[in-house]
């Protein structure tokens, strides 16, 4: 802050009355230096409310808030809907729906509410701003704006949403006395092709004055706005464009290139005045660069001169880098090949629409690092300034956006002016990587080429959805789409992908796209539909969290930010360290030394600033109380190079290998956690055989099991306080019930197949998929033998073997322990095509109430979702969840994979399943699914509680799972497959 306007402040503020501890000078001069950081001399519209400033700088009077989290109030008039037809007050920004004003509207539903929104409020000028240019600066309104002050309209209505647009107001203001400003405000536009493409689309749309308003005050002569081009190399090129110098002596534009704490790292340098636009270029030595790895920015400062007075001083902030499309090959930054792992983003949250706070942006971009993306689309219009600034700083690619939602593109004379305030807002910023025209067939072509007559670095220009100047942005292809791409030899990025719906899409497919993606080398990449679901919170509607049906939720998050299942599976899959000799999940060998071959998927930096911590767990049984970390140390990682792999020796105690389980997880520069992944160290049948002899050596068991009855339908057993009925008709399981609880387990191992000769993998259209062939086992059945059970005592076991098991069951064992545990070995043949097999059991679901259990959690999986899980002890509550429309996280119900052992209970009764077969699943009852699911739709079948050894897949909003790639298909399978439990 320059001495002669802290001089200026302190004498203003002896002339107001003070407190007397302003008399002592050091408590005084803080307060003058606080009050001296309100002064924001900018062009970049830092949103904070300042006291006059330098005749040289731009100052900036906030109007309204900066966001939704400091709203200011002004008065309000609605012309229909809730609350309309009276003059209340609002906050500023808002949409008008959220403050309880007005209609909802989702897109492209026909026949939209149409109402108009009248504001109002008062201002004064500060007395030092006489004599300079005053400009009216709005971020963002809904739809058409048009503005008044002092009753004069000041310039035409702007069209257009999501633009920054301004006015000179300077003839139209009072001086000394308070001015009126009125802002009338349609959301639906007058200009047709403007409300096609900004509203007749996929997601919610609203009204109202819902980005920040501000004045800005200049000098006459003036720095309008500046492009800019910082080469990796250090070369410096900027476009300077000037304003007001008809009547001004202006003679020079001089810079210098400083840091972010102000210390120069160039010379100064200038060029002379030749008409309004000025050239201006330097070098520098070894800047530090840009990338999403390493976000080091600068910031170049601008005078315009009249000899060697300044006129108007303005910064820049930007960072080093060089961008390649290399046609045929991919994309390069600084001269390395980069590979973009990105998520399409509306700017929305449920109870302010589209307002929204710097914090917001920081938390969204946050998330997003926090499942190891690196880049973000601004679907479908340019985000927020703070949104940007935080990308740059926080390091994050993005594509900018022009807001056409499809066809009709925006009318020619539009699109031309909404180019123009798009690029000269955003065009420094180092994070934009591509401009996008609109948005699948949105494309007004006549303006392809008007991004660079503002933008001095010539970004690559994408049509997304199609492929436009060497670069193929197709939308939601098919995994076989995908392969023959390769053919195609044209860099690849599908810039909407895997489109989420419920539980569907995002990680589903995911690892069949990715590894396709990455074995092909004009791959570069994609950005995931979408990055949160999109519930608004109706005030006409008490709060609902309203999603539209299936047209919103579509995210990876919930619209709060609740982690769905995919979070951790993007996370996972996307991880920039990788571990190759271990699969995450892995059964540890006994001969594993210790040693992690890991891998470096980062672009840019070696991994020397990265670390790990690893943590060994005890075993831990169905009847042992919590896991329990027996060691743990943490260790910095060797410079592995970006696409290298090194060895990390974890320098394990002797005795791992009596351990439960191995954890490793590894952390950024920042000390984020990347990824963990776990390795059990105990197998699946000594596991069992601990959890049996621990339940054991807790009862007391005097006697064999006895028979206490047998007749032709049924045979009934005696253990402990176990009672056990067995249909002598089938010899399966009729009862498991234990004494003083009122569940039992019932009707199983029911045979569970779902043959793909039947329904070929697809939904049918009808809600349900079929589990088995139910007339192939009617044949089967016809030519069985009549079902005999024959029983014996062994080692006091009474075993009771199943002669002539139902269809499709080859062996049918049962083993009743004096105990009361009740063990099964049941074999079944297959042969053909398989979406899912396995055994069931009926079970009452309201004795489920809690489940606790070891294996991967604690969200469930799919079988095109494996990834993001990981193998501990999980337990939760029962819930109803469906991710997208009932956000009780993670899922109670569905696919758990890996299951050693699970516990499910009630206030009245509990039931426990071990199991000595490795890679088994569990399913827990049918999982819910969403109100209008379309593709994600589970296949359905009775048993609540299930084995498997195949899992179903999920597809996502526009595929069925077998279209997303080789897990989502039926697999074949002819021979036998086995299953062991002991039920407890």
């Amino acid at each position: 802050m320059r001495k002669d306007y802290f001089g200026r402040l302190e004498k203003k503020l002896r002339l107001i009355s003070k407190p007397a501890w302003f008399e002592t000078s050091i408590l005084r001069n803080a307060f003058i230096a606080c009050l001296s950081f309100l002064v924001v001399a900018c062009n970049s519209q830092q949103s904070v409310d300042i006291q006059p400033n330098d005749d040289a700088k731009t100052d900036i009077m906030m109007l309204s808030g900066t966001g939704s989290d400091d709203a200011v109030k002004w008065d309000f008039y609605c012309s229909e809907g809730q609350n309309c037809g009276q003059w209340s007050k609002i906050d500023v920004p808002s949409n008008w729906e959220q403050q309880g004003f007005g209609n909802y509207d989702y897109g492209y539903i026909p026949d939209k509410h149409s109402e108009q929104g009248i504001y109002r409020r008062d201002f004064s000028l500060p007395a030092d701003w006489s004599g300079r240019k005053i400009e009216i600066v709005f971020d963002g309104v809904m739809t058409d704006a048009t503005v008044f002050v002092n009753q004069q309209q000041v310039g035409p209505t702007h069209q257009g949403g999501f633009y920054r647009f301004s006015y000179d107001i300077t003839p139209f203001l009072k001086s000394g006395e308070a001015n009126e400003l009125k802002v009338v405000v349609d959301k639906v536009s007058a200009n047709k092709s403007i409300e096609a493409a900004e509203r007749a689309a996929d997601y919610w749309v609203f009204g109202g004055i819902y980005r920040q308003v501000f004045l800005q005050s200049l000098p006459q002569s003036h720095i309008d706005w500046v492009s800019l081009d910082a080469k990796a190399s250090g070369e410096f090129k900027m476009d300077v464009y000037l304003e007001g110098l008809d009547n001004s002596n202006a003679s020079a534009v001089e810079a210098q290139i400083l840091d972010l704490d102000g210390n120069p790292v160039s010379e100064t340098f200038n060029a002379k005045l030749d008409g309004n636009k000025v050239h201006l270029a330097t070098n520098v030595d070894s800047p530090e660069l840009w990338s999403a790895e390493t976000p080091n920015l600068y910031q170049v400062r601008i005078d315009l001169k009249e000899g060697s007075k300044t006129l108007h001083s303005f910064d820049k902030t930007f960072g080093f880098r060089t961008f390649e499309l290399r046609p045929h090959d991919g994309l390069y930054l600084n001269g390395e090949k980069i590979i973009l792992k990105g998520v399409n983003r509306h700017s929305f949250r449920p109870a302010t629409g589209r307002t929204m706070t710097k914090q917001a942006s920081i938390d969204d971009i946050k998330t997003m690092k926090s499942m190891n993306m690196n880049a973000v689309r601004m679907s479908h219009y340019p985000p927020d300034v703070h949104f940007l600034e935080a990308a740059d700083r926080l390091g994050i690619y993005v594509i900018n956006e022009l807001g056409t939602w499809q066809k009709p593109v925006i009318d020619t004379p539009s699109a031309r002016r909404l180019v123009a305030q798009l690029v000269k807002r955003d065009q420094a910023h180092p994070s934009i990587l591509f401009w996008a025209n609109g948005n699948e067939g949105g494309f007004n072509t006549d303006v392809d080429d008007d991004y660079h007559l503002y933008d001095i670095q010539n970004r690559p220009i994408l049509h997304p959805w199609e492929l436009f100047r060497n670069i193929d942005t197709d939308h939601y292809p098919t995994y076989s789409e995908l392969v023959a791409k390769k053919a195609r030899n044209e860099v690849f990025f599908p810039t909407e992908f895997l489109h989420g719906l419920y539980d569907g899409g995002h990680g589903a497919g995911l690892r069949d796209f990715w590894d396709f993606m990455m074995s092909t080398p004009v791959g570069a990449g994609g950005f995931l539909w979408v990055f949160a679901d999109e519930g608004v919170e109706r005030t006409d509607q008490n709060g609902r969290v309203d999603t539209d049906f299936n047209h919103a939720p579509d995210g990876i998050v919930g619209p709060y930010g609740e982690k769905e299942a995919s979070f951790f599976t993007i996370k996972e899959i996307w991880s920039p360290i990788q571990v190759e000799n271990l699969k995450n999940g892995q059964l540890l060998a006994g001969s594993f030394d210790g040693q992690l071959q890991v891998k470096n998927l980062y672009d840019f930096v070696d991994l020397s600033t990265m670390s790990l911590e690893w943590r060994l767990y005890q075993p831990v049984t169905a009847f042992s109380d919590k896991k329990q970390l027996v060691a743990s140390n943490k260790a910095t990682l060797p410079a592995i190079k970006p696409d290298s792999t090194g060895t990390v020796q974890l320098n394990l105690p002797d005795n791992w290998q009596q351990n439960g389980w191995l954890e490793v997880e590894f952390f950024d520069q920042q000390q984020n956690s990347i990824w963990t992944d776990a390795w059990p160290i105990q197998s699946a049948a000594k596991l069992a055989k601990l959890t049996q002899e621990q339940f054991e050596n807790q009862a007391s068991a005097t006697k064999p099991a006895q028979i206490v009855s047998q007749n032709e339908s049924e045979l009934a057993v005696k253990a402990a306080d176990r009672k056990i009925i067995f249909d002598a008709t089938t010899g399966l399981l009729k009862s498991y019930s234990k004494q003083g609880q009122t569940a039992a387990l019932t009707n199983g191992p029911r045979l569970l197949r779902s043959d793909n000769s039947l329904n070929k993998g697809v939904y049918n259209g009808i809600g349900s998929w079929l589990t088995h062939d139910p007339n192939a086992e009617k044949e089967a059945q016809q030519d069985k033998k009549p079902t005999e059970l024959k029983s014996e005592i062994i080692a006091n076991d009474l075993v009771i073997e199943v002669m002539n098991p139902p269809a499709g069951i080859t062996k049918l064992t049962w083993t009743v322990h004096p105990e009361g545990h009740l063990s099964m070995d049941v074999d079944y043949w297959l042969d053909g095509e398989y979406i899912l097999h396995g055994v069931g059991f009926n079970y009452p679901k309201k004795a489920i109430e809690h489940k606790r259990w070891l294996g991967d959690g604690p969200y469930r999986v799919w079988a095109n979702r494996l990834e993001g899980v990981n193998y501990s002890v999980w337990e939760n509550d029962y819930n109803e969840g469906v991710a997208g429309e009932r956000w009780e996280l993670p899922e109670f119900k569905g696919y758990f994979s890996d299951i050693q052992w699970l516990t499910l209970s009630s206030q009245q009764s509990e039931i426990t399943f071990s199991t000595a077969t490795p890679d088994l699943y569990a399913r827990v009852m049918q999982p819910d699914d969403g109100e209008r699911p379309d593709n994600t739709l589970a296949l359905k079948y009775d048993e609540e509680i299930s084995f498997l050894h195949r899992i179903s897949a999920i597809g996502s909003k526009f595929h069925a799972a077998h279209h997303l790639g080789p897990q989502g298909r039926p697999v074949a399978e002819r021979g036998i497959n086995n299953i062991k439990l002991t039920i407890y």
